[in-house]
């Protein structure tokens, strides 16, 4: 019996008569110097993994041909044979992919697919290794847009509300059906035709318009303007105020000064007619740098200073009305 320490022991070539035995035992740091036997020889041969793959050397048969899950035709000394950046033990050839830890890919073949990309980087960019169906070319990305365009018109226009858009239940849309002037010397006519549709598509003619004009001897081109512009409701005046600019408000009680042009603005919120609970709005009045407003209650007055654009400056309670007269041009008591 012998202990042999590092590398395996090597026998010359001379010729040697008669017997010898070798026993090789197995040193391990827990157990010490042990005896194996010929299952436990094999059960080291069948678990050995030089590459560290995951694959026993056993069954990395180096044939470059996947046959199974015990032939897998792998280099036992590479831990990714293919080099497509996925370990050997994690590419099971099954064809389908499962998993980072299961892809079906061929370990021996760095494109599965034959897509021209690498089994890894399909990996990478979450399409499946492999079916080169996966990626799509430019002409069906076209077309996929295209139908999905059709698609979206058609969700739209069956279901507008679902979008916060009008539908076409209500809408009264005036068309021109000849849309111009037709001019005969010093005569001008024009006849448009209002018309209406519960669908868009279908138009009943509801009336048709005509009109002659004597071209005017000054001008050289006449045109149809079609579209009503809607005047706005006129803002409410405050009972009190009747000299001068007037203080006005809209249906939600925010104040301007004579339209909506000037709202009476207080750390950028526009002042409304209760704003000062208690106090009321009687009169505005513009001045050289700005406007004067005058609030009452039942035993106080104040004047608020607001700017041009109706930016608030200051307020003050003020005790002699009669000195405010003139600016207001009427009687404060």
């Amino acid at each position: 019996s012998a202990i042999f320490e590092g590398d395996a022991p090597t026998f010359g070539t001379e010729i040697f008569t008669g017997s010898f035995s070798l026993t090789i035992y197995y040193y391990d740091d827990a157990t010490g110097f042990t005896s194996p036997t010929w299952q436990g020889v094999q059960t080291r041969m069948l678990i050995r993994d030089e590459d560290s793959d995951g694959l026993p050397d056993s069954i990395e048969t180096n044939t470059g041909v996947f046959v199974s899950i015990t032939d897998t035709g792998t280099d036992p000394n590479k831990p990714d044979t293919d080099g497509d950046g996925l370990g050997d033990s994690v590419e099971t050839k099954t064809g389908i992919y499962v998993s980072d830890t299961e892809t079906g890919t061929d370990p021996n073949n760095a494109d599965s697919d034959g897509d021209g990309i690498t089994d890894g980087f399909e990996v990478t960019i979450e399409t499946d290794p492999n079916n080169i169906d996966n990626l799509h070319t430019s002409s069906e990305m076209t077309t996929a847009r295209s139908e999905s365009r059709a698609l979206g018109r058609a969700d739209v226009t069956n279901a507008p509300g679902d979008y916060n858009l009008m539908s076409s239940v209500g809408v009264f849309d005036m068309r021109v059906s000849q849309p111009g002037i037709s001019m005969n010397g010093d005569k001008a006519s024009m006849n448009f035709t209002i018309q209406s549709s519960n669908n868009l598509e279908e138009w009943n003619n509801e009336e048709t318009i005509r009109r002659e004009y004597t071209m005017p001897s000054d001008k050289n081109f006449m045109r149809v303007s079609v579209g009503p512009q809607l005047e706005p409701e006129p803002l409410t005046t405050i009972a009190t105020d009747t000299y001068g600019d007037k203080l006005v408000y809209d249906e939600s009680n925010y104040l301007y000064v004579n339209d909506e042009n000037t709202p009476l603005i207080r750390n950028g919120v526009n002042l409304r007619t209760d704003t000062y609970p208690g106090w009321n709005f009687y009169a505005i009045e513009s001045t050289s740098s700005g406007y004067l407003c005058l609030l009452k209650s039942n035993v106080r007055n104040a004047i608020i200073t607001f700017s041009q654009d109706g930016n608030y400056v200051s307020l003050s309670i003020i005790t002699d009305l009669s000195a405010y007269e003139d600016d207001f041009g009427l009687s404060l008591d």
